[in-house]
């Protein structure tokens, strides 16, 4: 179950990142659009070093742990972010 709900996980977080690349940069919003492509891209490139690293991948092997934590870090902080941009966006209404 564990490895079940880690993919749509580590998909989904970067795929919201990068929609909200999309989002803050059509609303004029430069420096989140830069944030949300910065963690999304992270994301990715975390997540795929952590899969070769599990796979097998002698060089990345030992640090696949590392970049799984990254890649978590990456996503989760840039959703804790965003979630408290919302509500502060919210709490003014």
């Amino acid at each position: 179950m564990h490895v079940a709900f880690a993919v749509p996980v580590f998909l989904g977080l970067p795929m919201a990142c990068l929609l909200g690349t999309r989002r803050f940069s059509s609303e004029g919003k430069r420096a989140w659009s830069g944030y949300s492509a910065g963690s999304g891209m992270a994301t990715l490139v975390a997540i795929t070093l952590a899969g070769a690293g599990f796979g097998g991948h002698d060089r990345l092997a030992r640090r696949a742990g590392t970049f799984q934590r990254v890649a978590i870090i990456a996503g989760l902080g840039w959703m804790s972010r965003f979630s408290l941009d919302l509500m502060a966006s919210t709490a003014d209404r």
